[in-house]
């Protein structure tokens, strides 16, 4: 599944990534205009599992695996993240 397919299917989600830069993480809310870092990043159809008992999508980003997306920095993202979490969500897009 794609992250915009799970995007679209879902509400509130939130993005978790790690890249060579952010070896910590760091979160972003994703569907929202103004601040959605995986469209901003061309994120979106990058091909990941969901996770059928937690029904979280995550991607690997082994080497190889849909090329070398990068983040804001120009870092190359390990890892992504995404899960449902209305709270998160409403934190993020005040910030």
């Amino acid at each position: 599944m794609t992250l915009i397919d799970y995007v679209n299917a879902n509400e509130h989600v939130v993005l978790f990534w790690r890249s060579v830069g952010t070896p910590g993480g760091d979160y972003s809310p994703l569907g929202h205009a103004d601040s959605d870092f995986a469209d901003a990043r061309g994120l979106n159809d990058l091909e990941g599992k969901v996770d059928e008992v937690a029904g979280d999508w995550m991607w690997d980003g082994i080497p190889g695996n849909d090329g070398k997306p990068t983040d804001h920095y120009g870092n190359t993202i390990l890892r992504l993240h995404a899960y449902v979490d209305p709270d998160r969500w409403a934190i993020l897009n005040q910030e």
